[in-house]
């Protein structure tokens, strides 16, 4: 305990304050809540017989502690202000990863567990996919795994072990939703079972109410949860989507607080009778907020461990796309093809990539010039 308060006091005030000086956080977020998440992580990690937590030496302490700090204070950061985290940490501790001079790895590509006597690179928990010897392939439904998914996917496992509520934030195309249908599927079974909700600006708050009552039913007396005495993960896609009224709030997500906060809901049959509905787990997944684009009420927020999904990085896109291709183009197996075309295939990643970076810098400037114009005019 000591140890904990220790590390607490040494590294939790620097980089809060490192986040609201030096960091562009893509959500804003009250501190008390992102130290809640850091408790909740703690005591995901280090669950388990107190004889085998006093074995654990300090250095062990400090290296779990920085894993729970990174993905609790520093899950709403950026890719660029999470290698200005690591970078301040390291002038923090000695106590890091080894991460390769002029390299894109950062702590955020480590993982370390009370079983482990150091940090491990998340590469090593990448299962092998290969590419399927059936025809026709259904490309749409191909799920490659990565780096990024394996270690979202323990993040967002401990968060629910404990029955955090989590919220995944990211750009278009990061794969929230998909990263988060993987996740529930790989955890259903005979104790679990889960029911994706999307929201609109016009979901309401009977929608929502009438969805969490079609997917539970009654236990004892006023008691409900889901059926077969299991638990059930609620996913709500585009959670900021509700339409704001005139005083600023948004009435849909009221009820949905109300169900994290009270576990229950008031029986719209009978006026006043409440309802208690238990065993829900609750993951949401929005856009980041800003530039048009809600952003969810502090009452709510509150209750979730917010996890940023940032772009895929250029191994991870190759691992996606290079693979199929790779895979797809063979100059053996059914779908053989000439040595020249599997040559050239290959290279398309590559080059694709080397594409994409060389127009983006131009583009954004043109947009950026061309805007700048029309507002002047």
């Amino acid at each position: 305990m000591e140890d904990l308060q220790n590390l607490f006091a040494k590294f939790v005030p620097s980089v809060l304050e490192t986040l609201r000086k030096d960091m562009k956080p893509v959500m804003q977020c009250v501190e008390v809540n992102l130290v809640t998440t850091l408790f909740t992580l703690l005591g995901c990690i280090w669950d388990g017989p107190v004889d085998s937590k006093a074995q654990i030496d300090r250095e062990q302490i400090e290296r779990m502690f920085l894993y729970c700090l990174i993905w609790s204070l520093g899950a709403i950061l950026e890719a660029e202000d999470r290698t200005k985290l690591d970078k301040h940490l390291r002038g923090m501790t000695t106590n890091m990863p080894d991460c390769p001079e002029g390299g894109r790895d950062t702590i955020y590509e480590y993982y370390v567990s009370a079983a482990q006597k150091n940090w491990t690179h998340w590469s090593s928990q990448v299962p092998t996919w290969t590419y399927p010897d059936v025809e026709p392939v259904k490309f749409h439904q191909l799920i490659i795994p990565t780096l990024d998914f394996v270690r979202y996917a323990h993040v967002v496992g401990m968060y629910l072990k404990k029955e955090k509520p989590a919220l995944l934030i990211g750009k278009v195309g990061t794969t929230k939703t998909a990263t988060v249908l993987q996740i529930l599927g790989k955890m259903q079974g005979e104790d679990f079972m889960s029911k994706n909700v999307t929201f609109s600006s016009a979901t309401t708050p009977l929608i929502f109410q009438r969805t969490i009552e079609g997917c539970v039913e009654k236990r004892s007396g006023k008691t409900f949860g889901p059926p077969g005495s299991k638990k059930a993960a609620v996913f709500i896609d585009d959670v900021n989507m509700p339409e704001i009224n005139i005083w600023g709030d948004q009435i849909t997500n009221e009820i949905v607080r109300q169900q994290i906060e009270m576990c229950g809901l008031y029986n719209l049959e009978k006026p006043g009778e409440w309802k208690s509905i238990i065993d829900l787990l609750f993951v949401a997944a929005m856009c980041h907020p800003g530039g048009g684009k809600n952003d969810i009420p502090n009452r709510l927020k509150r209750h979730f461990a917010v996890l940023n999904i940032t772009m895929p990085s250029i191994t991870s896109i190759d691992n996606i796309y290079g693979t199929m291709i790779r895979g797809r183009f063979k100059v053996t197996g059914p779908h053989r093809m000439p040595a020249d075309i599997v040559n050239a295939a290959v290279k398309l990643t590559d080059l694709s990539i080397v594409l994409w970076q060389r127009v983006c810098p131009p583009m954004l400037l043109f947009a950026t010039q061309s805007f700048g114009h029309a507002k002047h005019a």
